[in-house]
């Protein structure tokens, strides 16, 4: 029997929220041997049941980056779409998905951009050496209990979402890593089941994620030290009608429990610091020109991996063994007395002895600052722990300030940008079924927001490791949209001649600038020799 599997739009499965023309993907699967695509058919319609493109039965084999060429859609709207095919035996199959989307015009966003009046500094390298993360809430009133909600939402630095005190799963580091001056990414959520009658709150607790880092600043022309959001909340109910709450000057702010966040330094939390002296917060123009709904895979939690072993080194240290490097985090339950500082640092290998050894530390160069560190200060209460604004590249956790060490307690969280799996390898050697397995790991643990070069020291996205492994990466997961929005940012970065700097970072942006006109006046470009 002909049938039709993974039916994809903009090769992603039923995206809730696009803002250009999608294309369709597919693939056929039956139980005949041999089987060859002969015709096609897509329908779309609207949520009216208007039919808004037929494309008629196409004789063709094409089944993947057929374009939509229809009607044009509306904003916010639900769009059905039913793809039948046929195969060289005239049998025929039908399968259906949808796609959403997102805001088609710019003028659709009534939310404004806004920032908070507590005072900032520039972030510096090494663990504890960044101002707090900032925690912005507003309350609203519910009309009723709304039969659709959907948040557009965004920021400046990255976010976590928090609807009525619960955390709403998005993207990990949402709005992630892009050329954010001509690119950033909104994120739209279903927030329907969070909503209740009557009165609600949202939050987004926002740390300085790349935008801010010491060591992955963006490259912003007079980009202040402030983090921002954006969001747009609509909510649709039974009789029609729609309620907006956006942010605006209604939003308030505080300082809570994350002391200092930092992509490559770590994580101190203290669970003492709850958020108070809520303070108002001011409004920006940092407009819309640059906002894209989100096209491509988010970083998502994609395994779990427990504690392999406990090991008690010559020096006398504990440290986890979780069998395995991987870019991620550790989840912890702690039980400890108010104020227990629970320390946990992150490596890759052991010493010859089996001592714990921090295989990236360095001074002004490759390592420095990157303390792979984070750190809890228990509030005498019963939780369980998990940094909100980092991810390492680890395999081993020495840990330090815990009166007992349970294996149970820790769980290692492996990050990535999720990955549709399209291949497995295995042969009789084990060696080289080991090296197979080695090669999926580096390439789950390097493709996170952009395809990078290491999760631990530089987490750089260097062109010329993914020019060289594309071909390989695409073999083993379906990456088009991640490497589609990557691709989009790198164009972004390109000058009127088509180079991309080295770096977007401010310093290395300058050292590129240097270099560049020095190797210019001994190989001038054909069109400078006049």
């Amino acid at each position: 029997m002909l049938q039709v599997k993974e039916v994809l739009v903009l090769h992603q499965d039923r995206p809730s929220g696009i803002d250009r023309k999608p294309y369709f993907s597919w693939k056929i699967v039956s139980e005949r041997r041999n089987v060859m695509q002969k015709a096609y058919r897509i329908r779309v319609h609207s949520q009216t049941q208007t039919c808004v493109w037929d494309s008629g039965k196409i004789v063709s084999d094409q089944d993947a980056y057929v374009p939509y060429e229809g009607e044009s859609f509306e904003s916010r709207k639900r769009y059905d779409c039913e793809i039948t095919v046929w195969d060289d035996t005239d049998e025929s199959a039908t399968a259906n998905t949808y796609f959403e989307a997102a805001f088609l015009q710019e003028s659709e966003w009534k939310a404004k951009w806004v920032v908070p009046r507590l005072p900032r500094k520039k972030a510096e390298k090494g663990f504890g050496n960044q101002d707090p993360a900032t925690l912005f809430r507003k309350v609203f009133l519910s009309s009723g209990t709304p039969v659709r909600a959907k948040l557009y939402s965004t920021c400046r630095g990255i976010y976590k979402l928090f609807i009525n005190g619960t955390q709403c799963r998005i993207s990990e580091f949402a709005p992630e890593h892009t050329t954010y001056e001509k690119y950033l990414c909104y994120q739209v959520t279903d927030v329907t089941d969070r909503i209740m009658s009557g009165q609600n709150s949202l939050a987004m607790y926002v740390g300085d994620g790349w935008m801010f880092g010491a060591q992955s600043r963006a490259f912003m022309p007079d980009l202040k030290d402030a983090h921002g959001i954006l969001f747009q909340l609509e909510m649709e109910y039974e009789d029609g009608s729609i309620q907006t709450v956006i942010s605006d000057e209604s939003v308030e702010c505080a300082y809570g429990p994350v002391r200092s966040s930092d992509l490559f330094a770590g994580e101190f939390y203290d669970a003492n610091c709850r958020p108070s002296d809520w303070q108002g917060v001011r409004v920006c123009n940092y407009g819309y020109k640059n906002l894209h709904a989100q096209i491509g895979e988010s970083v998502t939690a994609v395994m779990e991996l427990p504690v392999k072993s406990v090991l008690r080194t010559q020096n006398g240290e504990t440290v986890l063994d979780f069998g395995q490097v991987l870019a991620g985090r550790v989840k912890m339950h702690v039980a400890e007395p108010k104020g227990t500082r629970i320390t946990l640092e992150h490596s890759e290998v052991l010493d010859k002895n089996g001592n714990f050894f921090n295989n990236i530390s360095g001074k002004q160069g490759v390592g420095d600052g990157v303390d792979q560190k984070d750190v809890y200060i228990s509030d005498g209460t019963e939780q369980i722990y998990e940094p909100l604004f980092t991810f390492h590249g680890f395999r081993y956790v020495r840990i330090t300030g815990l009166r007992e060490i349970r294996m149970e307690d820790f769980t290692a969280i492996v990050l990535s940008s999720e990955q549709r799996n399209l291949s497995t390898f295995a042969s009789s050697d084990e060696k080289l079924n080991r090296l197979y397995q080695n090669t999926r790991w580096s390439q789950r643990s390097n493709m996170l927001s952009i395809p990078t070069d290491c999760p631990q020291r530089e987490k750089a996205g260097w062109t010329g490791d993914i020019q060289i492994y594309a071909k390989t990466a695409l073999q083993n997961a379906d990456l088009t949209g991640f490497l589609t929005r990557w691709l989009e940012n790198l164009e972004c970065e390109q000058d009127d001649e088509g180079r991309v700097p080295c770096s977007t970072l401010e310093a290395d942006r300058s050292a590129f600038n240097f270099g560049y006109s020095a190797w210019k006046n001994i190989f001038p470009l054909e069109k400078d020799r006049g």
